[in-house]
């Protein structure tokens, strides 16, 4: 073991200090640490100075980051333990735990409050606290804070004495934890930051009087936008209504308002509907900006559009803006009707096939149960989507709807008006009937967080993860689809090249690829918690759950599928719920298609591409007959992530390279050997974890001409690490339990 020098204080570490922190590592090595410890304090005349003075010298080596070693937490948790087996009250003198503060003001965090729990300081507040306010003025808010978090003084102190301060300095995760102890104090804490966030002399004179130096950006204490980008992760964090910051508020009124003009009148991306729905909720609470977007309406001659607003928003007309006070106003009102779809464009988009009679609104308690039996009764593929309004920075993300469509009818669960009933039964009905079913196939675009969002709206999510192994989300298949083998996605693609438009993405241009149509996307910019729902809403959103079974029962699609894991055990096609050759698709059992065995490939068929960290293995693998490509010394690591796409390779690498690489291809297409292997075992363990086919007549075939002697070496070499045929009879690459869940076993031909 190397020997420690060098105190944390620069100093020479006593001879005895030094001996008996070299036999407790050893030791510690050995679990029977704790034993000689005991018998070590037992010698000492001054038990609990001894094991301080220890632990402080055995947190030297990360002193400077703050970071206490494992010895000095072993060693004071020890000394916990040794307390509570023996009287320790006559040690525990005034001078003893003075002297425990003093030290504890020089470890980290975690053992500040090992020590206070020892020497039980928490019976000494009022000494503490005075020597923590003589630690705050010196600008010690560090040390400070740890004793404050130590004995739980939080209410002891106001926010500008040391809550500010370590904001100012960086310390966001300090601040944080210090305020979790204090919820009364959270508010006060945001309005004050809110309220420094409209003038620059203001924040500059604030953070004057705290007396702190290293305020980092330097340039922060001048510009108040290093501020505004961080009050609102403390909203967030602590759930704070952001009307309670008016300035903050108002930024982001005034913000959302710019974007959503710019997507209505720039990009044209929202229809006027839901645009004007959104603005209205935006703006209302805003004077100034509603004569900011009544400018901006009249100099893009939307004058007409600029009176109608006021009428929405009951304005006086003291307040319009100048500008408009100039104009005629509109002897009637006009009308206005959304110019984004043309009888063109609805030949491009995707229509709902079903009647809408089909489309059921659920709203009660009555209606969800029945909703709920008719889809765990009747079916085995639900799909499912949700809405909830655009946050924009200003409202709180909230689940308002929840689509569940089946082949006959698509139930629109009503958040907002079944959450009135408080009855956390219907919720627990609809998780144990539906979404935990193991015999209901999930399909989702987004699923995972569509059921995130809906389990925080109705309050379930503390109730542990629910189950969703049959879940599969559409979008991320064909993502990894994409990344993996892009030559399937560019084959799905061709289906349909009609239409190659770029400007969508998405579940829209899935729907493109799969089904020939975009989806109109046109209302997901909506106001979905405004009762009732307009026709076009609903349209919308049974639409976006439905074209998921339309796109689920594309036989082409999940033909291509069967080579990526993704398996059924029917025919696939679409139709009524009493069809017998209606879709299942389970991830779990194998269809006949799947369980035809691959024909066998021998060595020779065996294709890597060896990274450079590994290069040593490259000659022993072409002994045995392997394909392989070796990455030049230098050559970047995510050549081999190419090559291995292109050419349908198994990459060997090791170390952070194979963390860096792995993210890139299939779990079982990356494999890390063991460093401490030398080659030719490397080699035998990856051609017996691939359980690779080796005949005599395939050693050397990659090495040498036929006219070439084989030197005697290279065959013995050859027979060592050449698996025997009787191992495998093929190559299988089995990738179950890879984080691609749904890309599950794998043949490669």
């Amino acid at each position: 073991m190397e020997k420690l020098k060098n105190s944390p204080k620069g100093k020479v570490i006593p001879e005895p200090y030094l001996t008996h922190l070299e036999t407790l590592e050893h030791l510690r090595k050995e679990k029977s640490f704790q034993k000689h410890f005991v018998n070590l304090l037992d010698k000492q005349t001054n038990p609990l100075s001894f094991a301080l003075d220890l632990a402080f010298y055995a947190n030297g080596k990360f002193f400077k980051r703050g970071k206490p070693t494992v010895k000095s937490i072993v060693i004071l948790e020890s000394l916990k333990e040794w307390c509570q087996l023996r009287d320790v009250s006559a040690l525990m003198t005034q001078k003893q735990k003075a002297e425990a503060l003093d030290k504890a003001l020089q470890f980290p965090s975690v053992a500040v409050k090992l020590v206070c729990e020892i020497f039980q300081l928490e019976k000494e507040k009022e000494h503490v606290k005075e020597v923590i306010n003589s630690l705050l003025p010196s600008q010690k808010y560090k040390e400070g804070f740890h004793l404050i978090s130590a004995l739980n003084l939080e209410e002891e102190f106001p926010l500008e004495s040391c809550v500010f301060q370590l904001f100012f300095l960086g310390h966001e995760t300090w601040v944080k934890a210090y305020l979790n102890k204090c919820p009364h104090l959270q508010t006060q804490f945001i309005e004050t930051l809110d309220s420094l966030c409209k003038d620059s002399f203001a924040l500059q004179k604030f953070v004057g009087s705290l007396n702190i130096e290293g305020v980092k950006p330097k340039n922060m204490v001048i510009d108040t936008r290093w501020l505004t980008k961080r009050l609102p992760s403390f909203i967030e964090y602590f759930n704070v209504d952001i009307k309670k910051c008016p300035n903050l508020y108002h930024s982001r009124c005034l913000a959302a308002m710019s974007y959503l003009f710019r997507r209505r009148f720039t990009e044209g991306t929202i229809e006027y509907e839901p645009w004007e729905e959104l603005i209205l909720d935006t703006i209302k609470d805003h004077v100034d900006i509603q004569k900011e977007l009544l400018i901006r309406l009249i100099c893009i001659n939307e004058a007409d559009l600029a009176f109608r607003f006021t009428q929405l928003l009951k304005m006086n007309a003291n307040d319009w803006p100048e500008l408009l006070k100039r104009i005629p106003i509109p002897s009637s009102s006009p009308i206005f009707k959304d110019s984004t779809l043309t009888s063109d464009d609805n030949e491009k988009y995707l229509t709902l096939r079903l009647d809408p009679n089909a489309i059921r609104i659920v709203d009660t308690p009555e209606k969800l149960i029945e909703a709920v039996d008719d889809i765990s009764e009747n079916y085995d593929v639900v799909a499912l989507d949700a809405e909830w309004k655009p946050n924009l920075g200003v409202f709180k993300e909230k689940l308002s709807l929840c689509q569940l469509a089946v082949w006959d009818y698509i139930y629109l669960l009503d958040i907002l008006a079944l959450q009135v009933y408080e009855s956390k039964q219907i919720w627990e009905y609809l998780l144990r009937k539906v979404f935990n079913n193991e015999n209901i196939l999930k399909l989702g675009y987004g699923g995972e967080y569509d059921l995130k969002v809906l389990m925080k709206t109705i309050e379930c999510e503390k109730d542990g993860d629910p189950n969703y192994r049959n879940l599969i989300d559409l979008g991320n298949i064909y993502k990894k689809l994409e990344t993996h083998y892009p030559e399937v996605t560019e084959e799905i693609a061709q289906w349909h090249t009609a239409d190659n438009e770029d400007d969508q993405k998405g579940l829209s241009k899935l729907c493109r690829i799969i089904l020939g149509r975009h989806l109109n996307k046109g209302e997901q910019f909506s106001n979905w918690e405004q009762r009732p729902l307009r026709e076009n809403q609903i349209i919308y959103a049974s639409l976006d759950a439905f074209c998921l079974l339309m796109i689920y029962e594309k036989n082409t699609f999940f033909k291509n599928l069967f080579f990526f894991g993704l398996k059924t055990n029917r025919n696939l096609s679409g139709g009524q719920k009493n069809m017998e050759n209606h879709v299942k698709c389970s991830p779990h059992a194998p269809s006949e298609e799947t369980q035809k065995k691959p024909t066998p490939i021998p060595i020779k068929d065996f294709k890597v591409v060896v990274d450079n960290v590994v290069g040593g293995i490259t000659k022993y693998l072409r002994l045995v007959g392997a394909d392989v490509i070796n990455l030049e010394e230098g050559e970047d690591h995510m050549n081999a992530v190419k090559i291995a796409q292109s050419q349908r390779r198994i990459i060997i690498t090791s170390g952070a390279a194979y963390k860096k690489i792995k993210g890139y291809v299939p779990e079982n297409m990356v494999f890390c050997t063991d460093p401490s292997l030398n080659s030719k075992m490397q080699v035998l363990k990856i051609l017996e974890h691939y359980k690779v086919q080796c005949q005599d007549s395939d050693l050397f075939s990659r090495c040498t001409d036929e006219s070439e002697e084989i030197p005697d070496e290279e065959k013995e070499v050859a027979t060592e690490v050449s698996p025997p045929v009787s191992r495998q009879k093929m190559m299988q690459f089995d990738t179950s339990g890879s984080e691609d869940d749904d890309l599950d076993i794998m043949y490669f031909g």
